[in-house]
Formats: structure tokens, C-alpha cells, sequence
């Protein structure tokens, strides 16, 4: 547990921040028990949360160790009830942790993936998948596959086959406002998902019901499955913020 988690914390954050404060933890809890799990799903919400509003990493070993760890030693404390109360002590934004409306409202609306970090988007995606796939129904899980990508399902160069509605040209401020929105939605989470090298990178940029079944019929991951059901309809700002919101309650 502790392995599969620092794997996940290493591609969010710098792991040489994390990793004394979680050896702390270690020697005083199994590697296998609740207080150890609680310790390191904070420690993943924290990072998650702070990559999806779009907060700084840069003080993360000084809050990480100088602070946090610093503390908690001087204090005597491993308990991972006071690991929480100290992460939710902190404030400003080069080190709070965001509450569920400041989640929810970067997870919706904000453009989360920038070409450098497409590590990191595919890592939360990953961690999607496996949410979804936690029933254990499936005979084996894809992500075992390494050369997973990253896929704007309404593409980055969208002029060609995805026009905005004609009401959306009414006037050149309408459209100017709605291309900024179409621009930050496609780069949101609820326009991304993962696709494996079956995947035709030749219909990357093709209409939506060309693409779809692309992206069904080539893919067995359920992050992938949403797909299914939108056959014959829009994939457009609406659906992408439905998606989103779907998503949510597994992120």
C-alpha cells in the first residue's frame, strides 16, 4: 500500500519532500494498518487538490519537513488524526489545502492540463480508472499497459469539425467569450481521458461521431465506457461540465 501510494504522491509532488514525514509515520505504524492508510490518503488529497486548483509545489519541503514533520516530532504525536489537523491548519495559498468547493470548482471548470504536466493528468486519470474499476469485475486492468496517453476528447484543434452553435455568433463579444470558455473546458478534466496505442491518432481531430467510437471500440478502460452512452449526441461545453461532474464523485 505504502509502495503503490508513494508511487501516485511521487508523480503529483517531489517525493524527497514526502518521503521523511511518511518513514515518520512508518516507524510508528505497520505499513498495513488504518492509521497509516489515513496518513497516506491525506497526504494524496492534499497533493491532488492542490495540482487540480492549480497551487505552487515549490514550498512543499519546507512544509513537508521543516513544518509539518518538525512539529509533529517536537509534539511527540503520530497519530494521523494530528497529521490532519496540522494540513488543515494551513493557510495561504502556497500551502492550504483546498476544501471540497474549491475542489469541485477546479475539477469543473478549470483548465488542468498544460502539455508539461501531462505526467501528472494521466497519473489523476489513472487513479479515476481504478476508482471505477473498484468493483474488481473486470478479468484484468489495462493500466498495466505503459503506453497509455493522454486524449482531448474534443480536440485542441477544434476549428475544423467542432464549429460553435450559431447562437454562440451573434455578436463578436459573445463569441470571443464563448471561444475563451470552449478553450479552458477542453482542457478541463471532463474533456480528457486515456487511450492505449489501438487508439487511431489519425481521428484525433475528427467530428465527435467519428471519434466516439474510436474511443469505445478501442479501448476496454471504463474511464472510456461514459462514451457508450452518448452515441447520436453532442460532445460540446455541456457534456464536457457533465462528465466533470460525474467524474467528482469518484475524485
Amino acid at each position: 500500500p505504502v509502495q503503490s501510494a508513494m508511487h501516485k504522491l511521487r508523480a503529483m509532488a517531489n517525493a524527497i519532500a514526502l518521503t521523511p514525514l511518511v518513514f515518520y509515520f512508518l516507524e510508528h505504524h505497520p505499513a498495513d494498518s488504518a492509521e497509516m492508510a489515513q496518513v497516506l490518503c491525506d497526504l494524496e488529497s492534499y497533493v491532488v487538490r492542490r495540482f487540480v486548483c492549480g497551487e505552487t509545489t515549490k514550498g512543499y519541503t519546507r512544509i513537508f519537513t521543516s513544518k509539518l514533520l518538525a512539529d509533529l516530532a517536537q509534539a511527540g504525536s503520530c497519530r494521523a488524526a494530528d497529521l490532519r489537523t496540522a494540513l488543515q491548519s494551513l493557510k495561504g495559498e502556497s500551502q492550504y489545502w483546498p476544501d471540497d468547493a474549491a475542489f469541485h470548482r477546479a475539477w469543473c471548470h478549470r483548465a488542468i492540463y498544460r502539455g508539461r504536466n501531462s505526467a501528472q493528468v494521466r497519473s489523476l486519470l489513472e487513479a479515476l480508472e481504478f476508482s471505477l474499476n473498484a468493483t474488481g469485475r473486470q478479468e484484468f486492468n489495462p493500466l498495466l499497459e505503459n503506453n497509455l496517453t493522454v486524449e482531448h476528447v474534443m480536440p485542441q484543434k477544434w476549428q475544423t469539425h467542432w464549429p460553435l452553435a450559431a447562437s454562440d455568433k451573434t455578436n463578436s463579444t459573445d463569441e470571443t467569450e464563448t471561444i475563451a470558455r470552449r478553450e479552458r473546458l477542453l482542457q478541463s478534466i471532463g474533456n480528457l481521458t486515456l487511450v492505449t496505442a489501438r487508439f487511431n491518432a489519425t481521428l484525433s481531430n475528427e467530428a465527435f461521431a467519428v471519434k466516439r467510437p474510436e474511443i469505445t471500440d478501442s479501448s476496454l478502460l471504463r474511464l472510456n465506457a461514459y462514451f457508450q452512452r452518448m452515441e447520436g449526441r453532442d460532445w460540446d461545453e455541456a457534456a464536457i461540465l457533465a462528465r466533470s461532474e460525474a467524474l467528482f464523485v469518484h475524485a
